[in-house]
């Protein structure tokens, strides 16, 4: 429209006013950016602005689906591929059956009649599905503290879910804790978008399960994710004994000195462990089998610790050997550091007091100790 305004004895000015462009504004939700092929997916044209112009669709290079300005009225081109429902004024909703490799892993549009030149669009890349490529549940031969245990995926979209259960023979399977879980991811070596997945399942001497410890006991883990349309990937370990590695024996009792002649108790201690560990004493290579006696504590979820009190006189030609003691429990043998015995009281020479240039029969002679 033109305007025109004129005075008398000034110069006539002419102003356009152009018409203002509306658009509708519209959002893909979710907007995916990968997706796996033969996974059913849905796609979201929801008005966020503005007034629809004749019709709404989902297109790619194709219009797929549409519906009417107010969302009514929605068909498919295709309904063996897509079906579509509205939701009046708001939004409508396109079930892609089976997500196809060449035909839906493009770019998604959502227009109306009277599209903007550069409408939002959604890219989605296709995935592979979710497969294990590498684990060390089902190989597992014996579980030992600290232990860890783990299942790792191949590059893919989305995480997955993983739930650990354990099953001690003869009993009910239980969940492991949340807590002693864990699913980490890596997208170092994997497409865009892709993520690799490895779900571990570990215990330490603080975590282990009420009544694991000398059991024979079975893992097992169930992977769900969004390619598996539903189902679970279930590995299981086989039935395996639990046991807790000996890892230390130590003297608690370490003198500076012992006096000879006196009877001495000296103590060794071993970590938390299964099964039971049994120690011996060891002076100068020669192992010490009177005056030894032993004792267990069980901690619970942890094992046994296993205790050996040695009782023994020593004597002054003992001064500078070296004792120690070894643990060991069938599976592991472990021995504490070295004791250098420092023994008081010692005899360290012997002199005669009478030095006869003559000896007669029934002469007396001394030693000075």
């Amino acid at each position: 429209m033109k305007l025109t305004v004129a005075a008398v004895g000034m110069v006539a000015f002419v102003f356009s006013v152009m018409p203002v462009s509306v658009f509708a504004i519209f959002e893909i939700v979710p907007c995916v950016s990968n997706w796996f092929d033969g996974v059913p997916l849905s796609l979201t044209c929801v008005l966020k602005s503005g007034p629809v112009d004749s019709y709404v669709a989902l297109v790619t290079t194709l219009t797929k689906v549409q519906c009417n300005s107010t969302f009514d009225n929605c068909f498919s081109y295709d309904t063996q591929l897509y079906s579509v429902v509205g939701v009046p004024s708001v939004s409508m909703t396109m079930l892609i059956r089976s997500f196809k490799k060449g035909l839906d892993d493009t770019e998604w549009k959502c227009i109306d009649g009277n599209p903007t030149s550069s409408p939002v669009s959604c890219h989605i890349a296709l995935s592979e599905k979710y497969v294990v490529i590498d684990e060390n549940l089902t190989t597992l031969e014996r579980i030992t503290l600290p232990f860890r245990v783990s299942v790792t995926g191949n590059c893919t979209y989305l995480l997955p879910n993983c739930t650990w259960k354990y099953k001690i023979k003869g009993e009910s399977e239980e969940r492991v804790p949340d807590d002693l879980t864990a699913i980490t991811s890596t997208n170092a070596s994997c497409n865009p978008g892709d993520q690799q997945a490895t779900c571990t399942l570990k215990f330490d001497s603080d975590s282990v399960p009420a009544g694991f410890t000398g059991q024979t006991a079975s893992l097992h883990v169930f992977i769900t994710h969004a390619s598996l349309i539903g189902s679970q990937l279930h590995l299981d370990s086989p039935e395996v004994f639990f046991s807790v590695a000996l890892t230390s024996v130590s003297m608690s009792t370490k003198p500076a000195m012992i006096e000879a002649g006196v009877a001495t108790v000296l103590q060794c201690i071993t970590n938390p462990a299964f099964p039971t560990a049994t120690i011996r004493w060891i002076l100068d290579n020669t192992t010490i089998t009177q005056g030894v006696t032993s004792t267990t504590e069980r901690v619970p979820g942890s094992g046994f610790i296993s205790t050996s009190n040695l009782t023994k006189t020593y004597v002054s030609k003992d001064d500078g050997k070296m004792l120690v003691c070894s643990a060991t429990n069938g599976e592991y043998t472990v021995s504490s550091p070295a004791l250098q015995l420092s023994i008081t009281g010692a005899l360290t020479s012997v002199s005669m007091s009478t030095k006869p240039s003559t000896i007669r029969q029934g002469s007396q002679l001394y030693c000075d100790v």
